[in-house]
């Protein structure tokens, strides 16, 4: 009797055992499962969902779509993640990376791009043949140049560029008949284009947006699949046309822009990166009609742009990608108007383009883009409004409040085009200051340092920078060289305004400009 009792509670315990079992395999059957459908939320997440919130801009949305994937692998035991979850933390922190760039938060931007970086160059390392590894690590590589990039790391943003065309060769290699693959390429060569527009190496801008060109061509142009990227590509073209002063094909490419961002918007009118990109398209155009010396063509231009800027910014006022639009053409409007000669409503402007600006770059104060392109410039352009007004005061102002960590940047050696046209027309505007005040000695030193930072080859040169050069060139005394760079302005269609008034008068001289000054200041006087 002791044996089958003794029996029964070994089966019992056995059964009991063998139940316990089950109900563990079923936990973790059950816990996969959950774990399974979580990853693909996840999934979904970071990809359809983010694909479907993109085009209408809202970046609350995907900053919490961010933090959630981010949340949900902060929870899991990091040990036993896979590659597969590794994968997609990545680009969790890719897409909050992205979100505190648009924010205005390069530095935060930065720190979540190296930390992908890491996670996904190991994932690589581990699996080197692994498509997906391989795209992670590509995205990584892309975000640390962009943000290098808006902060005047040339270097560091070329090196990152250079590493993440490699990644996308490799992906091409490995699965050919991806077009996925085909497009990292193409953005990974239109990365480098840009980058050297940025350092006005306009041949070699060129020849990577023709490579660019050259991969979108081997994908199916007869779809609309690819509109934005024809698009942007069509942008670049016309800058770098503009600049090498081939504006018969600048123009046509800004046409060819214009016309697909307005397609979209047929489609699609609640489509605001489309509207984004249309009003960089048409602020493109009025740039173009100032070329053919049409001021009334410019100002009409950018007039419509104000309307269309103040509804991205209704609609989304935290994305500094808005902010910089609202900004650009507030300052390309008091451009105009000073080149019409209307200072009223150029100051007007001038004075809305600063209160813009101050707020979009207390939001990031390293981003050396929006200091130089936006800050400085509006700046600069009250300082010539107040020269103009005999306001000499306001204008060393102006001028000072940024002149020292501009001459710091420029002789750190970059080489941001626009930094350097700032720095030799800051130059410029100092010299004819000071000159009126009975300084020439010290003028001529300001013109110098404006000469020697303008110049090089004249095919090299963007239009504005040789205008400026003219102008300094003409100061210093130097009218053979002056007429040299107008001829060859000349001969390429160039009508700008600020330059029909160098070839007017190619031989104004430095004591001429003091007459003229000093008889302005009297009339003012009365």
């Amino acid at each position: 009797v002791v044996l089958g009792w003794l029996t029964f509670t070994a089966v019992s315990e056995r059964r009991a055992a063998d139940e316990a079992r089950v109900a563990a395999e079923q936990a973790l059957q059950l816990a996969d499962q959950r774990r399974q459908e979580s990853e693909e939320l996840v999934e979904f997440m970071l990809g359809d969902l983010r694909d479907r919130l993109e085009p209408v801009g809202r970046l609350d949305v995907l900053d919490a779509v961010g933090a959630k994937a981010l949340d949900y692998y902060a929870a899991q035991d990091q040990d036993r993640l896979g590659s597969d979850s590794l994968g997609r933390r990545a680009r969790a922190l890719h897409l909050l990376g992205e979100i505190q760039d648009l924010k205005g938060d390069s530095e935060a931007a930065l720190a979540l791009f190296r930390q992908a970086a890491e996670s996904t160059g190991k994932l690589v390392q581990a699996e080197p043949r692994n498509q997906q590894r391989i795209f992670d690590h590509a995205q990584s590589e892309f975000w640390v140049g962009m943000v290098a990039t808006q902060r005047g790391d040339y270097p560091e943003a070329r090196d990152a560029f250079n590493r993440y065309l490699q990644m996308a060769q490799r992906l091409v290699a490995l699965d050919a008949d991806n077009p996925d693959w085909r497009l990292e390429v193409f953005y990974a060569y239109q990365a480098l284009g840009g980058l050297a527009m940025e350092r006005e190496a306009w041949e070699q801008a060129q020849g990577h947006f023709r490579d660019a060109f050259d991969e979108l061509g081997r994908l199916d142009a007869s779809s609309d699949q690819h509109l934005y990227e024809f698009a942007s590509l069509h942008s670049w073209l016309s800058n770098v046309y503009g600049m090498q002063k081939k504006f018969r094909l600048a123009r046509i490419h800004n046409g060819h822009e214009i016309g697909v961002w307005e397609r979209q918007l047929d489609l699609d009118p609640q489509d605001y990166v489309a509207l984004r990109q249309l009003v960089v398209a048409r602020r493109g155009a009025a740039q173009l009609a100032l070329v053919e010396g049409n001021t009334d063509s410019a100002l009409q231009a950018l007039q419509k742009l104000t309307g269309m800027a103040d509804r991205l910014i209704g609609h989304e006022a935290d994305n500094t990608l808005n902010l910089q639009q609202q900004v650009h053409v507030t300052k390309e409007l008091a451009e105009v108007y000073l080149l019409r000669g209307d200072t009223l409503q150029a100051g007007q402007n001038v004075g809305a383009c600063l209160n813009q600006v101050k707020g979009l770059v207390e939001l990031d104060p390293t981003n050396v883009i929006w200091r130089v392109e936006l800050e400085w410039e509006c700046r600069y352009l009250d300082a010539r409004l107040a020269h103009l007004h005999q306001d000499v005061a306001r204008a060393q102002l102006q001028l000072d409040s940024y002149y020292d960590e501009l001459l710091s940047h420029y002789q750190n050696g970059s080489d941001n085009k626009d930094m350097i046209l700032l720095w030799g027309n800051t130059n410029l505007l100092l010299g004819n200051i000071v000159y009126t005040q009975g300084r020439p000695a010290v003028a001529r030193d300001y013109w110098r340092q404006s000469k020697a930072a303008l110049g090089g080859e004249k095919e090299a040169l963007e239009p504005g920078r040789l205008v400026s050069l003219i102008a300094v060139l003409n100061r210093l005394g130097e009218q053979a060289r002056a007429e040299e760079l107008v001829a060859y302005l000349s001969s390429k269609d160039y009508r700008h305004p600020e330059f029909i008034r160098a070839r007017v008068s190619p031989g104004v001289s430095a004591a001429e400009i003091r007459t003229k000054t000093l008889k302005k200041k009297e009339d003012l006087n009365g």
